[in-house]
């Protein structure tokens, strides 16, 4: 479920809690079943929404509607959002970009 910081999980995991949020589970049990805090639960929601997801026309949950975790740690927070920023433009598109940093 969540990685060795303790702030990132899988794209199943994230699913599910979308799912569950979805069918009307409160974001309180999604926790307890998912091990995802409460607020990181609405933030998945809220970027599945965005990113095309619309129950209404269909209940599929497609990996571009997840957002990508990105583990960069060290970097200054300006380039963090630049490259958030990006990802959500290319996830948008339907293209996979992988930004390769070399140090």
């Amino acid at each position: 479920m969540a990685s060795a910081r303790g702030n990132t999980y899988d794209i199943t995991t994230r699913a599910q809690a979308v799912a569950l949020k979805e069918v009307g589970f409160t974001n309180a049990r999604v926790s307890e079943i998912t091990g995802i805090g409460i607020r990181q639960i609405q933030k998945y929601y809220a970027a599945a929404r965005e990113r095309g997801y619309n129950p209404i026309e269909s209940k599929v949950l497609k990996d571009e509607y997840l957002p990508i975790n990105l583990v960069l740690d060290g970097l200054p927070k300006r380039l963090l959002k630049q490259l958030q920023s990006l990802q959500n433009r290319y996830v948008r598109q339907g293209t996979l970009v992988l930004l390769l940093l070399l140090h």
